[in-house]
């Protein structure tokens, strides 16, 4: 942008943008005075390349004249994100590591990750849910990071547990008009998962049966109850009277 060095120019990539960019060294290149480098803006777009910025012509401090907001990129551009922001690398299993800027597509890519790929937090919160087991995800900003409900503090890392879940404990309300169904997992009892869950009713008999069923990860759990109800009275025999002494009865 801004080839002669005189002119301010402005590049926009908006959010959704197609745009794919392979360069060999910069994926964005300012040229000039430092306060006529025009700006580039970046929500969208892909953009593959070893280095982020480059800038030629009169030196000065450049960084301002990029801001990235989203997209995927094959350097980290956490420099360019604003406070607030969210950036994410995730390197596959013997692969190069891929940045993502936007909580929506991290949490996109993260779900799409492979046993054995590494997911590293740059920078900003991030929620992150569904993310296979044995992915290691590691916090390296100063953010809030969750993965699967699992705390990643500032520093730390995990890898994601591919839960095995044992049979549930239930814990029914006092009139039976609820359950909760209560999970640990096998291989790590710190892990645990509770579920609501529908209940019917019906008679059978004098009885009533109450029935709770969840569905965790498609597999279907059930626990009934059973409240035993009373007995009809039975009808006592009519009291024998004294027999009349002209009829006789």
């Amino acid at each position: 942008m801004n080839t002669d060095g005189s002119v301010q120019g402005n590049i926009e990539f908006p959010a959704g943008s197609t745009a794919v960019v392979n360069a060999t060294d910069i994926a964005f290149v300012s040229q000039g005075e430092a306060e006529k480098g025009g700006t580039i803006k970046v929500e969208g777009g892909t953009f593959h390349a070893p280095a982020v910025l480059g800038t030629l012509g009169a030196p000065g401090e450049k960084t301002s004249l990029l801001t990235v907001t989203g997209g995927t990129h094959g350097a980290d551009p956490s420099s360019y994100v604003p406070d607030g922001g969210d950036v994410a690398g995730i390197t596959p299993n013997g692969g190069d590591a891929v940045y993502y800027v936007g909580e929506q597509l991290i949490a996109d890519k993260a779900a799409g990750t492979q046993p054995g790929d590494k997911l590293d937090v740059k920078k900003g919160d991030v929620n992150l849910s569904d993310v296979p087991g044995g992915v290691e995800v590691t916090n390296s900003g100063s953010g809030s990071v969750t993965v699967n409900g699992t705390d990643v503090p500032a520093g730390g890392q995990v890898t994601v547990c591919a839960h095995a879940w044992g049979a549930p404990a239930w814990n029914w309300a006092a009139d039976y008009s609820g359950a909760t169904a209560n999970f640990t997992c096998t291989k790590n009892a710190a892990h645990t998962k509770a579920v609501a869950a529908s209940v019917t009713s019906e008679k059978r008999g004098n009885d009533t049966v109450y029935t709770a069923s969840v569905t965790l990860e498609g597999t279907v759990y059930t626990d009934q109850k059973v409240v035993a109800g009373e007995a009809p009275a039975v009808p006592s025999a009519p009291s024998a009277g004294k027999p009349n002494p002209k009829t006789g009865v």
